[in-house]
């Protein structure tokens, strides 16, 4: 089974400007079998166009489920496509998630932001207590019980230049919870576009970041392959699969090709 759970829209503002329906026959055409639509989450908090540009409007979110729900529909004989999105967690709007989970067959979580809406992990000069931060951000997104993959996991290393033992010490906090909590890890194919960086005496990419995954693989967690897909096209990149794999060759990671997911009954 070839499947994928992080795909999204132009609706996020960071994506090309191709209709829903082009990652649909671009998921068909590379044969997939199983394709989930999880485009950022909005917040109410977020405002256009100055203040956040890097996810839909709240405004967008009715259009944009009832569109997906529209292709599940049309598709359904030549693939399974399920509606989702990718959120970070925050205490505070854990009332919303739910809610919006309600209306979704997925949640995926992608913790880009330290805070609701600011400080991304990406650009932010991290420290230990940020390392620290975001490990906790997982351990409450994974116990929270609304998602069903971590994606990216490795994600904060596009804001440093260095590993060290802060970065050792969340890599195995999150493989732990990944294990107890049994939620896949994903080994996100979109960070290659960042191409590679310096990390002290190597250059690599940012993720997958070959000694977190170093650690993931000494425990036996589930790990799983995103497109992490803002274009249609990425779809069919098959070279992004052979570029992650010589990055992580000769780990042991326990390899999964699809999650089993229960879907919402829409009225």
């Amino acid at each position: 089974m070839k499947a994928n759970y992080h795909t999204h829209t132009y609706r996020c503002h960071h994506a090309t400007m191709d209709p829903d329906e082009a990652y649909i026959l671009a998921a068909i055409e590379a044969g997939f079998d199983e394709l989930a639509m999880t485009d950022h989450v909005p917040f109410k908090e977020t405002k256009y166009p100055l203040q956040f540009q890097d996810r839909m409007s709240y405004e967008e979110c009715d259009d944009y489920l009832s569109s997906i729900r529209e292709l599940k529909e049309k598709y359904r004989d030549k693939i399974h496509i399920l509606v989702g999105f990718e959120a970070e967690y925050f205490p505070e709007q854990e009332d919303y998630l739910r809610k919006l989970s309600e209306k979704a067959d997925i949640l995926i979580n992608g913790q880009h932001f330290r805070d609701c809406c600011c400080n991304d992990y990406a650009t932010i000069s991290q420290t230990s207590e940020d390392l620290l931060h975001l490990g906790e951000q997982y351990e409450q997104a994974a116990r929270s019980g609304l998602f069903s993959i971590i994606a990216h996991p490795d994600y904060f290393m596009l804001g440093r230049n260095c590993w060290n033992t802060d970065c050792e010490r969340l890599a195995h906090k999150v493989a732990a919870l990944s294990v107890t909590y049994d939620i896949p890890l994903e080994i996100n194919l979109g960070g290659l576009k960042y191409g590679l960086r310096d990390y002290g005496d190597k250059r690599a990419y940012a993720y997958p970041f070959y000694e977190f995954w170093e650690i993931v693989s000494q425990y036996p967690v589930k790990a799983i392959y995103g497109y992490d897909a803002h274009d249609p096209k990425v779809l069919k990149e098959n070279w992004r699969m052979d570029e992650v794999n010589r990055v992580l060759k000769g780990l042991p990671l326990h390899i999964i090709d699809h999650i089993e997911v229960e879907e919402k009954k829409y009225e």
